[in-house]
């Protein structure tokens, strides 16, 4: 698997430049968002602060899922932060199932909103970060990444993720993407997408 085992593979980033306006979300489904975000900002190493945190916002968008099943940013919002928190829980006996649990917390949302950009993205980073045995398609991910840049250039995760995407396969256009990601994350992106960014650019001027 890319990355540390299935750790990685797990994690679904939040969603930084959707195309929705917040404004427009319900307050349950805003404030696990916020949830998902305030985890980028947290201490790496402090996994319980993480997993505590990270389970409050699952069971917001658990309970604003529930209330209103048709809500797809509901859905969005608790793929968030359930993969974030298993992510943070680490590898266990559980992880196979919290993935399945994860996948189809995704297709609910492309079922229920098959044009949604936000949804696109979130769709290719589970395909991008899962190794093929598990259902990963790099091609895919690309395309879905290119798709909501298109339809929205200020889809950071977008962004990111075709910058990763190219970069691993020496693409000639990896160092434009790279820093178009990295100008875009400095301004208005997460801690976590700062670094992330910064990790990528440092590599690309080497």
């Amino acid at each position: 698997m890319r990355g540390s085992v299935l750790g990685v593979c797990l994690v679904l980033v939040v969603l930084a430049g959707p195309s929705r306006a917040p404004a427009e979300d319900a307050p349950d489904v805003t404030a696990a968002f916020e949830i998902c975000r305030q985890a980028d900002a947290l201490p790496s190493d402090d996994k319980p602060a993480q997993i505590s945190l990270l389970n409050r916002g699952v069971q917001l968008a658990e309970a604003a899922v529930a209330a209103r099943p048709g809500d797809v940013r509901a859905h969005l919002a608790l793929c968030c932060t359930f993969g974030k928190a298993v992510e943070a829980a680490g590898l266990s006996w559980r992880s196979l199932q919290r993935l399945n649990r994860l996948k189809a917390m995704v297709e609910t949302a492309s079922t229920l909103a098959p044009n949604d950009p936000d949804v696109w993205v979130a769709k290719g980073e589970l395909l991008r970060r899962l190794p093929p045995v598990l259902g990963g398609d790099v091609r895919e991910a690309e395309r879905l990444y290119r798709r909501a840049l298109a339809t929205n250039p200020d889809q950071l995760e977008a962004r990111i993720g075709l910058a990763h995407i190219l970069d691993g396969r020496d693409d000639p256009d990896a160092g434009n993407a790279i820093a178009l990601a990295f100008t875009a994350a400095q301004q208005s992106g997460t801690p976590r997408q700062r670094a992330e960014t910064w990790q990528l650019y440092s590599k690309a001027r080497r």
